[in-house]
């Protein structure tokens, strides 16, 4: 779980802030540790009451630290707000240590501070609404800083959430599939680029709907290269998947486009694009968690006004059991049947299993029988847009128009606010 300090003198926006981050999570506590500090009546003593001020002053933090880890075993992320110096901050970074700490400190102009004090009641003296400013300004001891003035609210607090999302990481390596490894050259026959090219052009349009023009792609989980072998005849597409083997089948139709080999929750390439796209591939992500992680690092690498869209083949609403078979060949003559039985053995959890059953015949003849379960994430519609809301986005169901025998896909669109 993450967890946030905000520090600033008051008035600087701590309270305000850490509302509208609490707001963006999916689960999340809010720690105003004035409040903590309050708890002890008798006697109670502020900070520049000499040695008893300043020993309920560390008590205050390491309660909320207590508070803090409590939550998060819990699963709640947290914010904090508080008016840090140096050596609280390293209290705070020992007794949070094993968790995914940001300290941030608000800055505002002091004669803002007053203004906004005036609006409000602060039970300190103007003496000691001044001591803290001073001591903020010598605070050294913080990971971001943000301008109180320079951003709106709603900036502010995107910049907290894209923190908090940055610094969790995923807890598991996702598992191995040798349809995606060694196998990972008979994917052409499997699923021939040409089947992509009505689905390539629904994306595509939507993909447009970016505030701004939409130049620069960036697909996560891109697999074969399928989808992309369309969309970069309107687009600049940088592709990343987990498996090298699925890169280099995409290479081969896609040479023009640049591969990164990467896991779409951990990857940072440090840069924005116009758009992000997550297809399919999305269908991995088995728990809420590693949704969310995708959800986020989609939001990192998507720049104020552009869009991540994520393309499930299933949600819950319209989930069904299926099975289906297909096979294609080559003409050097090698050549792939296959079996397909997608089923939700146990429907109270997020997983769907389906099963495939490959036929592999060698240009030479010979032949071999290929079985594998793969592990799929089933969510809810309300999951889908509430976890899209959590990360950043504002967040839209779309329904897929398609000329295929099938039912139609529910895509999901966020729009990252400018």
């Amino acid at each position: 779980m993450s967890v946030v300090v905000l520090t600033g003198g008051p008035g600087a926006g701590k309270s305000t802030v850490m509302l509208g981050v609490s707001a963006r999570r999916v689960r999340c506590a809010t720690i105003d540790v004035d409040d903590v500090r309050q708890m002890l009546r008798q006697p109670h003593a502020p900070p520049w009451a000499g040695p008893e001020g300043q020993r309920q002053h560390l008590l205050g933090v390491r309660n909320a630290c207590a508070l803090a880890r409590n939550f998060c075993a819990d699963g709640a992320d947290v914010v904090i707000a508080d008016v840090l110096t140096d050596d609280t901050a390293r209290i705070y970074r020992e007794e949070l240590n094993g968790l995914d700490l940001t300290i941030v400190r608000l800055i505002v102009d002091r004669g803002e501070a007053w203004r906004r004090a005036a609006q409000r009641h602060y039970s300190i003296t103007d003496e000691e609404f001044g001591l803290l400013h001073d001591q903020q300004e010598l605070f050294a001891e913080f990971d971001t800083e943000l301008d109180t003035e320079e951003l709106d609210l709603d900036s502010l607090v995107d910049r907290v959430v894209g923190l908090m999302n940055a610094a969790a990481s995923p807890s598991e390596d996702p598992p191995t599939y040798r349809f995606y490894g060694e196998l990972a050259r008979w994917w052409p026959l499997v699923s021939p680029v040409k089947d992509y090219e009505e689905e390539a052009t629904f994306v595509g349009a939507i993909l447009a709907r970016a505030s701004g023009p939409v130049r620069t792609v960036l697909e996560l989980g891109s697999g074969g290269g399928h989808v992309a072998f369309y969309l970069k005849r309107q687009y600049e597409m940088t592709l990343v998947d987990l498996s090298a083997e699925m890169l280099d089948v995409s290479r081969a139709i896609n040479p023009e486009c640049e591969h990164h080999e990467g896991d779409m929750r951990r990857i940072r390439l440090g840069r924005e694009f116009d758009a992000v796209l997550i297809y399919d591939a999305v269908d991995y992500m088995t728990t809420e968690t590693d949704l969310s992680f995708a959800f986020a690092n989609a939001y990192t690498h998507c720049r104020p006004g552009g869009v991540a869209l994520f393309v499930p083949d299933h949600i819950v609403e319209n989930f069904e059991e299926t099975t289906d078979h297909d096979g294609h060949d080559h003409p050097d003559g090698h050549g792939v049947r296959f079996l397909v039985w997608t089923r939700d053995p146990d429907p109270i959890d997020t997983e769907i299993e389906t099963d495939y059953v490959f036929l592999l015949r060698e240009a030479d003849g010979s032949s071999r029988v290929i079985r594998e379960t793969h592990r799929t994430g089933l969510f809810r519609r309300a999951d889908w847009l509430r976890r899209l809301s959590a990360a950043g986005f504002e967040a839209e169901a779309i329904e897929e128009e398609t000329s295929e025998d099938r039912p139609a896909r529910e895509l999901f669109l966020g729009h990252r606010r400018e």
